[in-house]
C-alpha cells in the first residue's frame, strides 16, 4: 500500500491515513463541494444594513476568507464597534448585576440619574434612594457601617456627604494603622518620625 499523499503533491504520509494535513483541499472533490457550499448558501446579510438596528449600509468584504465565513462581495453583519449590544443582548450578560475588583456590587440601570458609560449603577445606592424615597445627591455617599461593600442590606447602609464620608474613612485608616504600630502616634510629625526611624542623635 502506498504511503503517498493522494492529492498529488507526491508527500509521504503517515501509515493509514490518505492526505497530509491541510492537503485534502488541494483536491478536484474538496474544491467542487466548497463552491456548490457556496453558491448554495445566502448571503449572510442580504439587506446590506447593520444588523445591530441603526439602520446603517455596512462595508463590503473585498476578499473570501472561508475560515471565518467572509465571501468578497457580501455586506458585514454590523458597522465597526456596533456588534456588541449593551444590556440583555450582550453574550456576557449576566443578569445585570455583577462584583467590581475594589468589591462593589453594580446593578444595571440605564435609566438612573448615576449610571456609568454602560448602563450599571452602585447597587448600595440604590438600596439607600428605596428607603429614603429620593435619588441621592451628587454630594452624597452611602456608606457600609459594618465596613463589608457588598453587603447592601438597608440596615447596614447610611447616607453622608462626600467630605463627612472621607473623613470617617481617615478616621478608621489612622485607627487602623495605630492598631497595627503599637506605640506610633502620629503617621506625621516629630513622634512618628522617631518612632518610625528612631532617634537621631545630636552631632
Amino acid at each position: 500500500m502506498s504511503n503517498l499523499c493522494e492529492c498529488g503533491c507526491g508527500e509521504e504520509v503517515i501509515p493509514g491515513r490518505r492526505f497530509r494535513q491541510g492537503h485534502y483541499s488541494r483536491t478536484t472533490k474538496a474544491r467542487e463541494g466548497y463552491e456548490s457550499r457556496r453558491k448554495s448558501v445566502e448571503a449572510p446579510n442580504p439587506s446590506g444594513l447593520c444588523m445591530c438596528g441603526c439602520g446603517e449600509t455596512t462595508p463590503i468584504y473585498t476578499k473570501t476568507v472561508p475560515v471565518r465565513g467572509y465571501r468578497k462581495g457580501d455586506h458585514w453583519n454590523y458597522m465597526p464597534g456596533h456588534w456588541v449590544p449593551f444590556g440583555e443582548g450582550n453574550p456576557a450578560w449576566k443578569g445585570g448585576r455583577w462584583k467590581h475588583k475594589t468589591g462593589y456590587i453594580y446593578v444595571y440601570a440605564p435609566e438612573h440619574p448615576s449610571a456609568n458609560h454602560d448602563g450599571y449603577v452602585l447597587e448600595h445606592r440604590l438600596v439607600l434612594e428605596k428607603t429614603l424615597g429620593r435619588y441621592l445627591e451628587p454630594n452624597e455617599h452611602g456608606h457600609h457601617i459594618n465596613g463589608v461593600k457588598d453587603d447592601n442590606r438597608p440596615e447596614n447602609l447610611v447616607a453622608l456627604t462626600k467630605n463627612a464620608h472621607h473623613a470617617l474613612h481617615g478616621a478608621e485608616a489612622l485607627q487602623r494603622y495605630r492598631r497595627e504600630h503599637p506605640g506610633i502616634h502620629s503617621r506625621a510629625g516629630k513622634l512618628g518620625a522617631e518612632a518610625r526611624w528612631g532617634k537621631k542623635e545630636a552631632k
